[in-house]
């Protein structure tokens, strides 16, 4: 299904990839799923493997999305909840656990994290803020972490803090080992080696 996106349909077969090779009993989190793309290709890869998705948005059409949707063929109006929508493009996937509200109000308590994907926190508060929530249940050697907007900051030069992903890694090279990066869309993997990596 062509479901709407802002780059997870474009790397989506690594999504798949690395969701495969996730460990069983473990979690998949996705901070960002606008209108599922990305998280099609996470379920996809998971499936079978004891592994869900737990996608985290607030669900609610804002800013510019009606344009990027209706570019793409989908109607939407300022304010929808689009979790009914979402729900409905992924509907044969049961793998998939949906968390409807401000990613900040967040508490999880596991399982431990084999694949954390981010492309929805892009200011410095809010990547704290994950950071130092789920990275205490990531597996040192094992955990994909995947920064969809580890090079946005220089598509907005007017707003030099979005540099915070990348300087985040930099910090704490010591615990990642670059994948691969996707420079036009902004994105890069890392593997979480281990240690301490909280984002103070």
């Amino acid at each position: 299904m062509n479901i709407p996106h802002m780059g997870g349909r474009t790397i989506g077969p690594w999504l798949e990839l690395f969701a495969m090779e996730a460990e069983p009993g473990t979690a998949i989190i996705e901070l960002g799923a606008w209108l599922g793309a990305g998280t099609e290709f996470l379920a996809r890869g998971c499936i079978g493997n004891n592994v869900d998705v737990h996608t985290f948005d607030i669900f609610m059409v804002k800013g510019n999305e009606v344009q990027k949707a209706e570019k793409q063929g989908v109607y939407l109006n300022p304010k929808q909840d689009t979790l009914p929508l979402v729900q409905s493009y992924l509907s044969k996937y049961e793998n998939i656990v949906y968390h409807k509200g401000n990613i900040a109000d967040t508490i999880w308590i596991g399982p431990q994290i084999s694949l954390h994907v981010d492309d929805a926190c892009k200011s410095p508060k809010q990547f704290k803020f994950a950071i130092n929530h789920f990275s205490p249940f990531w597996i040192p050697g094992k955990t994909v972490v995947v920064l969809m907007d580890y090079y946005f900051y220089k598509k907005r030069p007017d707003q030099p803090e979005l540099i915070c992903q990348k300087e985040y890694i930099e910090n704490h090279g010591y615990a990642f080992e670059f994948i691969r990066d996707w420079p036009e869309l902004a994105c890069a993997a890392f593997k979480y080696l281990g240690g301490d990596v909280k984002y103070i």
